[in-house]
């Protein structure tokens, strides 16, 4: 594979002298600086594709066309081949392909719901399956459990289970039977559990929350705007309850018990300025407000272009300002440390879904969805089916990502909403592409600003 470099010349006043060039090298996903001079001997080996001889000996043309002579050019030539030997711009790197670590378990405890959301992905928790059950049986869920724990990578020192649906908390007592279930079961072979819910909140109470809190369990609330908003894109079934004074009432109560709620909003075409709903979440209560754009790009509320514009550059400045916000500390960790293997997420690699029925799926956005069926808790997961779909959706071999500067930063393009936007989840969803690569510049200008921040104040004198 040829060398891949990605110059960053608007980054410039960022590095630690103000003029040197900032560098990604594509592969491993480092970022570093060079003198300017170091710089046009790389750019010579990105264009030859590699640091041959030629490539050095068209370096030095270069140079020497800028009136730099031959004996000055040898000591940047000598920075480059010195970058090589420490492991740089490797020409044949391959990810390793990554073990198959299940720690986690989606279940999807209720397929039914209170509210009818407009863009709902889940057909209101059923996701368009009328023949699964509405609620999970405690008999699908300890047998979903007990999967989990006879694949579960014996490495790991906790798992993790996510109530999901439709809406959980239909199936409140199956949650609370379930929680006790897993933690025995942890508690016999040395493990710890973690626990996480993602509510509509409608329906919560005094003790569910304490239930909550005592177990530790992550709470997910989802709110998308202010009450007007927030009642348009996800009202009530039943038209005299309004969805978003109880919604609001549930995040009062979890922010007394947990002093903290994280809140989601699903950003549409009827706002897709999401500084204006962060604010409104806050406003609702939300103390950790995320926002993600509607899936898909074919219907009523899907973002436009020049939504998306809307969208891309308010979480450039949500990403700049709010130093709490979501997408800035996953941007960032990815910056200062990528993974070794570019991947969406856990998809197909170290977590699962459980519907209703017992049925396994990759994606808890994805149930009922036959190309992402892995099997069932009766007879296992098809090893087959699970290779073939993560083999698929790694970031190297998904058309577009293999050659894109930004693949080892990037969060990774979701196989779901793939599949909802263009028929197949190794396809990239173009929306989200664009957005993505917005994020990852933003925040290695962030990354790099922090950078300069903490050397200007390791040189500041001391405070008396």
């Amino acid at each position: 594979m040829p060398v891949e470099l990605k110059f960053f010349p608007q980054f410039q006043h960022l590095s630690s002298d103000g003029q040197s060039m900032i560098v990604l090298d594509v592969k491993i996903g480092n970022i570093f600086e060079v003198d300017r001079l170091t710089a046009a001997v790389l750019e010579e080996g990105q264009r030859f594709g590699t640091f041959s001889d030629e490539a050095f000996d068209s370096a030095r043309a270069v140079l020497a066309s800028r009136g730099i002579g031959s004996g000055e050019v040898e000591p940047y030539v000598n920075q480059v081949k010195e970058l090589i030997e420490n492991g740089y711009f490797p020409e044949s790197y391959s990810p390793t392909k990554p073990k198959h670590r299940y720690r986690s378990i989606i279940l999807d405890v209720s397929q039914t719901c209170q509210l009818n959301c407009v863009y709902c992905f889940a057909s209101g928790g059923s996701f368009g399956n009328d023949a699964l059950s509405p609620l999970m049986s405690l008999d699908i869920g300890q047998k979903a459990i007990d999967y989990l724990f006879s694949i579960a990578d014996s490495d790991a020192t906790q798992y993790r289970i996510t109530y999901f649906g439709g809406e959980p908390l239909l199936n409140w007592p199956l949650i609370e039977e379930l929680t006790e279930y897993a933690l025995n079961r942890a508690s016999s072979i040395g493990k710890t559990m973690s626990f996480s819910l993602t509510t509509n909140g409608i329906g919560l109470n005094e003790q569910m929350a304490q239930h909550m809190k005592s177990h530790g369990m992550k709470i997910l609330i989802s709110v998308d705007g202010d009450r007007e908003l927030h009642n348009r894109l996800r009202p009530c079934k039943d038209n005299t309850i309004d969805s978003y004074e109880s919604t609001v009432k549930a995040v009062a109560l979890l922010r007394e018990l947990y002093g903290s709620v994280s809140g989601r909003a699903t950003i549409t075409r009827e706002c897709s300025d999401p500084v204006a709903v962060y604010e409104m979440l806050k406003q609702a209560g939300i103390t950790d407000p995320m926002c993600v754009m509607v899936g898909g790009s074919d219907h009523d509320l899907s973002l436009r272009p020049d939504d998306l514009q809307t969208y891309i550059k308010g979480t450039k400045q949500l990403l700049r300002t709010e130093t709490a916000y979501f997408y800035r500390n996953m941007l960032l960790a990815r910056t200062e440390q990528p993974p070794a293997v570019p991947r969406p997420c856990g998809f197909a690699l170290d977590s699962m879904t459980v519907d209703s029925s017992g049925k396994i799926y990759a994606c808890h956005r994805a149930v009922a969805n036959e190309k992402f069926y892995l099997g069932n808790i009766f007879t296992g997961l098809d090893d087959l089916l699970v290779d073939k779909l993560s083999d698929s959706v790694a970031t190297n071999n998904v058309l577009g990502c293999r050659t894109c500067w930004a693949r080892m930063i990037c969060l990774g393009i979701c196989p779901a909403e793939n599949d909802v936007a263009t028929g197949h989840p190794y396809y990239p969803a173009p929306q989200w592409c664009s957005m993505q690569k917005a994020m990852v510049e933003t925040a290695i200008e962030i990354y790099l600003g922090d950078l300069q921040k903490k050397a200007a104040d390791l040189d500041a004198p001391p405070v008396c």
